[in-house]
């Protein structure tokens, strides 16, 4: 039997206890403005025109920009033809029997010349070789790997206004979501105050009802002891039951509607609904 009620004092004392909160009006509304998402998007719509001014200012400054790109053939693009480019590159041999030709004639005419011809037709193949070869390697062109390169700078001069236009347009635009946010800001606190209030409210109607309650009951008392002496009659008491039946009607009223109140503003503050909540001017007298 101890063993088991160990048990369930330490299963009690795991399970985490919600402390009770004192919150005071200006706690509840610093909750309520940092909790509130529409002025988180509206906080975050001035950073966007804030910086979308700044981004408009920049008309004013030179633009740069550079591109560049890059391409692979597999075949090289070429402007000679691979007939082309031998007969070229074989100018010199492609000649040699014209050459030889046109030495024996001139060695029959000028029989002195006839030991320097050869060596001058070998020469002069050879030479027209290499002429045809570098030919060949000028019309080369290698386009397997071409890169490609710009870089632009642009500088606005005169636009009729529109940058200048345009800037003043950007400013209004971050003016405006800097009031549109000072205004939701202005709307959550005045809610704040009213759900603050309202608790306040209905926590003292509440302990009102409460006492008002308890003085019926001992009236309610008081008047039976007078019936069973008979100094008051069963009129007087039935007429005390109502009256004590309204308060505690009355109670229950205020009890659930201080409830309610709380739930909202606890939605307003961004608080847990299930969590205790006692405000400081709850323990003020009126």
């Amino acid at each position: 039997m101890k063993k088991f009620f160990c048990f369930i004092c330490l299963a009690y004392l795991s399970f985490p206890m919600k402390a009770q909160e004192a919150l005071s009006l200006d706690s509840c509304r610093a909750l309520a403005i940092s909790n509130n998402k529409e002025l988180l998007i509206s906080q975050e719509k001035i950073n966007a025109a804030h910086y979308q001014r700044k981004a408009a200012f920049t008309n004013y400054l030179p633009n740069i920009s550079a591109s560049g790109g890059y391409m692979r053939s597999q075949k090289e693009l070429s402007i000679l033809s691979d007939a082309q480019k031998g007969a070229l590159s074989g100018l010199g041999t492609s000649l040699s029997r014209p050459l030889q030709q046109a030495a024996q004639v001139i060695a029959q005419l000028h029989p002195e010349l006839a030991g320097q011809l050869p060596a001058l037709g070998q020469s002069l193949a050879g030479a027209l070789d290499g002429a045809g070869q570098s030919l060949v390697d000028a019309f080369r062109t290698d386009t397997r790997n071409m890169y490609a390169g710009a870089l632009t700078l642009t500088q606005p001069l005169y636009m009729g206004g529109k940058i200048r236009a345009y800037n003043r347009i950007t400013k209004y635009a971050e003016e405006l979501a800097r009031q549109q946010h000072n205004a939701g800001m202005q709307e959550v606190i005045l809610s704040t105050d009213q759900a603050y209030w309202q608790v306040v409210s209905l926590a003292h109607k509440k302990k009102l009802a409460e006492g008002y309650l308890k003085l019926l009951q001992k009236l309610d008392g008081d008047v039976g002891k007078m019936i069973a002496e008979g100094v008051a009659t069963k009129a007087d008491g039935l007429s005390i039951k109502v009256k004590v039946n309204e308060a505690e009607m009355t109670l229950t009223k205020v009890t659930d509607g201080l409830s309610l109140a709380r739930m909202l503003l606890c939605q307003l503050c961004g608080l847990d609904l299930s969590t205790p909540v006692m405000l400081t001017d709850e323990q003020k007298e009126d």
